[in-house]
């Protein structure tokens, strides 16, 4: 009788180990994707391109089957028309329109956005370009853009645990076709920089305080990560700087070097020379630092 028991009571805990593996959700090992754009100045048959003005809506990526293949080839390639409506298995990863000029990002890279996803394979990447400006040896033209929703099949593995960044380099001069009358239509063509960094504590700190991982030119002696709450520290020439990780946050905060804080002091202005600081003005409650661009 008592085998019977001890038997019975094995059985029942066999039968809850097994419904508890199959009706336990199972937590999807998550990762985060940052999208980013850059480009160069280039001399093109058209003339000097001096400014390429882009007004991005949303940047989308999708999401692979088990049975899709994924191409991840490093080079140049062309975006395609979309006019598809159907928005299953498509994430949206940016959702905020930003005009971004691409010629103003030469050394470092504008961060358009970024977002926690799901690990695994991705297999496409959309944008929506609502608008956009070329200027061409001072001449400023406004584009055709034959469709605002392009897709790029260009596919990628986000790993677990890390931090996938994903950087669109526009070549200008083969993004551009010329018409009959004098306009200009763009059809980007885009090479896509992937950068894997496993999340360092810094950078989850900034994320989950509502900041961005991004790139800035700062004061040759800032490292990585520095406190924009102190003026200074990213105001120094171009030659005086290199380009590190800063964070970025959001109006009326700043980075302490370890999360965003609200701050009721005015960022420093940039400056090609360094910034030219005096103490704070008696009547200033908030007892702000005063700095300019010198003349």
């Amino acid at each position: 009788m008592k085998t019977a028991y001890i038997g019975l009571i094995l059985i029942l805990l066999v039968i809850a180990g097994i419904v508890y593996f199959v009706y336990t959700p199972k937590v999807q090992a998550q990762s985060t994707l940052v999208i980013a754009v850059k480009d160069a100045p280039k001399k093109s048959e058209f003339g000097n391109i001096t400014s390429l003005i882009l007004t991005f809506s949303e940047v989308s990526v999708h999401k692979a089957s088990n049975v899709e293949q994924i191409n991840t080839s490093i080079g140049e390639m062309n975006t395609t028309e979309s006019n598809e409506t159907q928005e299953a298995d498509w994430i949206v990863v940016v959702n905020e329109v930003q005009t971004v000029d691409l010629l103003q990002f030469t050394d470092v890279s504008k961060i358009l956005g970024q977002e926690t996803l799901d690990a695994g394979r991705y297999t496409q990447i959309r944008l929506k370009i609502d608008s956009g400006t070329v200027t061409i040896d001072g001449v400023t033209y406004n584009l055709t853009i034959p469709s605002a929703v392009l897709k790029l099949n260009r596919g990628f593995v986000l790993e677990q645990n890390t931090t996938l960044k994903l950087t669109l380099d526009f070549n200008v001069e083969k993004s551009l076709a010329r018409t009959g009358n004098g306009k200009f239509i763009l059809k980007p063509v885009i090479a896509v920089i992937s950068e894997v960094n496993s999340t360092s504590e810094t950078e989850q700190s900034c994320i989950n305080s509502g900041g961005t991982v991004g790139t800035s030119l700062c004061c040759k002696s800032a490292g990585d990560f520095p406190d924009t709450c102190l003026v200074g520290a990213c105001g120094c020439s171009p030659e005086n700087s290199h380009s590190v990780k800063i964070c970025e946050c959001p109006e009326v905060k700043c980075f302490d070097g370890n999360e965003c804080v609200s701050t009721t002091c005015p960022k420093a202005p940039p400056c090609p020379v360094p910034l030219v600081y005096g103490d704070p003005s008696p009547d200033d409650p908030n007892q702000c630092p005063r700095y300019y661009c010198p003349a």
